[in-house]
């Protein structure tokens, strides 16, 4: 039987790397991580060795490769946007560099790549095309991001986001932010991703409040990963220059989203609720708010103002009127429905569907600074508030309401809130405060007002224009700029419809009750508004029949405004001394006042003015 050799012993792992000859190198490790960098390093040497081949082999090319050179750079300028070069001056530099290189390309191969001025020029030419390379921004974020992907999986488990990828990432033009859709591990959700959002910034090394996380519409396992490396909203943002006529039926410009798109809010037929704590810019976007309904000639603005009057009165000579009491805010409230129901039967007269605003016929817009003042000091202006909210929609009465204190109770229990649809919310010191403005379970789809950082920046949700969680900043107006805006508004202030200060001044006359409790003509159900009983100081005024006037109702007008003097008369006496319809009398009484002939002698009085009274 043959003996088996012993096998020999194991020698241990080959050394791929013998002493004296090593084959890692940390060059080509280095040429890769900064191939960024080197870009125009390796673009020069691949021109350089194009050229040398080109010259040996084909040397009668070099007018073909001229002439494409020239039509690859005009290509690049046109329809460089194509490419993501969406600034005309990264298109301007991809074009002159495209065809300057091309055309370098041509003379080396005419001439022969290796000739002292050729070589001259390639080195000046990289770098003079290398300086606004290496300084590009948004060069430099795409390198910060592909390096920080690089090491995203251990980042990931650090942030206890094990098996999460980084899928389709887009660095913004300003190189300070980038996206990415980001696919959790089966099983995770945006709630699982929203609460590991503290651990990512922290194994990103990135700054606090710095990473977003909004759901993923097309799958749930899926969220889109948002990194703001540098808050763009340190410093406040002035309101630009508004350009073309300002209205109502467009949407407003409030504000500017960190993403870098603006902020506009529809506030025909919708009415909205902003609110935040002491200091978190309230009054300031209530002011950006003003910016476009104070000069437009289609909106007619009656203003609640319990702060103190400091957010409202800088405007006062663009509203119609201010109430800074709760006698004249319950005036004012009252008023407010009774023009709903005239401008509802106006409708349904008409069979029209909703209250189109233009200079003759305003929409009519109620700021509310400081609800939770005016609900403790005017108990049922929730009960107002609530009826203009549920009614007020397609007549175009509109509350711009707000507040830095939102309770149950002054948003009426729920039911007002219901009614104001766009919601935005800034600084607020709890969580809870935010869903009380935004809506309940909005925190656990990325809304944390609570840690807005900065006076002005908010939160908006307004569907289906406005439901994400992207931070956006509203625009500051300095005292100036208010008064430049005031001074350049239409003057004089938008007055009311014909129905609808006809059914104020109907609230007024005396030969004219109000409807029952309850009940609204043609058999329509509306509020019940409480009558004030009349002033004790205005009583009715008594005209005199006018002899002068031969038949003409508008002579007979003017010498019934004439005879009332100085103290003027109200629509309901003019209309009864005219013998003409209200409606008619107010229109007159429009015309009157374009030419200078008449003016408001107080609410719903009217005078001559004193040049047509001598």
């Amino acid at each position: 039987m043959r003996r088996r050799r012993p096998h020999p012993p194991y020698p241990g792992p080959i050394d791929p790397e013998p002493d004296g000859y090593r084959l890692r190198s940390p060059l080509p490790r280095l040429a890769w991580r900064y191939r960024s960098e080197l870009a125009p390093l390796y673009a020069a040497v691949a021109l350089l060795v194009a050229g040398v081949v080109l010259h040996g082999f084909w040397p009668g090319w070099w007018q073909i490769i001229a002439a494409v050179a020239v039509a690859a750079g005009l290509i690049v300028g046109d329809l460089g946007h194509r490419l993501g070069l969406d600034r005309a001056v990264e298109r301007g530099y991809a074009a002159t560099v495209t065809a300057a290189g091309g055309l370098w390309l041509a003379a080396a191969t005419r001439f022969g790549a290796l000739r002292r001025p050729l070589l001259v020029v390639l080195l000046a030419g990289m770098l003079l095309a290398g300086v606004p390379w290496w300084t590009h921004r948004r060069r430099r974020a795409k390198v910060r991001v592909v390096r920080a992907m690089t090491t995203w999986a251990e980042d990931a488990a650090a942030a206890d986001l094990d098996g999460a990828h980084l899928q389709h990432v887009d660095v913004a033009g300003d190189g300070q932010q980038w996206t990415a859709r980001l696919l959790l591990p089966k099983g995770k959700t945006l709630a699982d991703a929203l609460a590991r959002v503290p651990k990512l910034e922290s194994a990103l090394g990135l700054r606090p409040r710095a990473i977003r996380v909004e759901e993923d519409p097309t799958l749930a396992r899926r969220v889109i990963l948002r990194v703001v490396t540098r808050d763009p909203h340190t410093r406040p943002l002035p309101m630009p220059e508004l350009t073309g006529r300002p209205t109502i039926t467009h949407p407003l410009l409030v504000g500017v989203y960190e993403t870098g798109e603006p902020l506009r809010v529809d506030l025909l037929r919708k009415h909205a609720l902003f609110g935040g704590a002491t200091g978190s810019g309230k009054s300031t976007l209530l002011n950006a708010f003003l910016a476009t309904l104070a000069p437009a000639p289609d909106v007619l603005l009656w203003g609640i103002d319990f702060a103190g009057g400091t957010a409202l009165i800088p405007w006062q000579q663009c509203f119609g009127r201010i109430a800074t009491t709760p006698t004249h805010a319950r005036a004012l409230l009252a008023d407010a429905c009774r023009v709903i129901d005239a401008r509802n039967r106006w409708l349904v007269h008409h069979g029209r569907d909703a209250w189109q605003p233009t200079p003759d016929t305003p929409a009519l817009m109620i700021p509310v600074d400081e609800l939770a003042e005016l609900v403790e000091q005017l108990p049922d202006a929730a009960t107002f508030l609530d009826t203009i909210a549920r009614l007020g929609r397609k007549t175009a009465v509109t509350l711009l309401v707000a507040t830095q204190r939102p309770t149950q109770q002054a948003l009426g229990g729920g039911a007002l809130r219901a009614q104001l649809t766009i919601r935005i919310c800034l600084r607020v010191t709890e969580p809870a405060d935010g869903e009380l403005i935004l809506g309940r379970g909005k925190a656990k789809q990325g809304y944390r007002p609570d840690l807005l950082d900065a006076p002005g920046k908010l939160l908006a949700w307004d569907p289906p224009d406005h439901t994400r969680p992207v931070p956006a900043k509203a625009y500051t107006l300095d005292r100036g700029r208010i008064r430049q805006l005031v001074n350049s508004a239409q003057q004089p202030v938008p007055e009311l419809d014909p129905d609808s200060a006809d059914a104020l001044a109907e609230r007024d006359a005396p030969d004219q009750p109000p409807p029952e409790r309850g009940t609204a003509p043609e058999g329509r159900t509306t509020y019940a508004l409480p009558v004030p009983p009349p002033p004790p100081d205005e009583p009715t005024t008594v005209i005199e029949d006018a002899d002068d006037s031969d038949g003409d109702p508008l002579a007979a007008l003017l010498a019934a405004l004439q005879a009332a003097g100085p103290r003027g008369a109200r629509v309901a006496e003019l209309a009864h001394t005219v013998g003409r319809a209200k409606t008619w009398v107010y229109e007159r009484l429009q015309e009157l006042a374009r030419q200078g002939l008449v003016e408001r002698a107080g609410h719903g009085r009217w005078r001559l003015t004193e040049q047509a009274a001598q």
